[in-house]
């Protein structure tokens, strides 16, 4: 078992990191960012190749970040566990 010092602050992070997750702002500027990139991507002209593997790497980017967060309250879900199974 982790220290409890350790699984406590697991707690506290995946807490935050459900709280941005459930932000009505934090999902409108996802949707707003992913929406406007994959609009470049569809007016870019054929020989803009580079541009659009920029703009593919950006969406990517905000799903690896959404990615993140989720993984925090994975981690948070476990330590809770932990530390309830620990009688903390």
């Amino acid at each position: 078992m982790m220290d409890e010092i350790g699984l406590r602050k697991d707690v506290d992070r995946a807490a935050k990191a459900e709280a941005l997750l459930n932000s009505d702002l934090f999902k409108e500027a996802f949707d707003v960012l992913k929406a406007g990139y994959l609009a470049e991507i569809a007016d870019t002209q054929p020989g803009e190749i580079g541009a659009r593997e920029s703009l593919y790497h950006a969406v990517r980017s905000l799903d690896r970040i959404k990615a993140h967060f989720t993984s925090l309250v994975s981690t948070g879900s476990l330590a809770r566990r932990e530390l309830s199974d620990a009688g903390l």
